[in-house]
């Protein structure tokens, strides 16, 4: 229950955002992962895949970020709980 409430707080509960950048990036990596004569279902689930690895790699650096801000001397339990369940 808290780690799902985590992931609202960070922003992380939103799939990323359908900017051309991002599209772009999806659209680079599923052609690569699915083949130059890929059919439309295989496309898909590249796309698919591709989307899913970006947004864990935005988990990944929002949780870099967090750690950063982090002093480690000076932690609460509560302030370690919260960034555990990012994992």
């Amino acid at each position: 229950m808290t780690s799902s409430r985590n992931a609202y707080r960070h922003g992380l509960s939103v799939p990323l955002r359908p900017d051309p950048a991002t599209s772009a990036k999806i659209a680079a990596v599923a052609h690569v992962l699915a083949g130059e004569q890929a059919s439309e279902d295989r496309l898909t689930s590249a796309t698919d895949f591709a989307r899913a690895h970006l947004e864990l790699l935005q988990i990944r650096s929002m949780r870099a970020e967090l750690m950063a801000k982090v002093e480690l001397g000076n932690i609460s339990s509560q302030e370690l709980r919260r960034l555990a369940a990012l994992d």
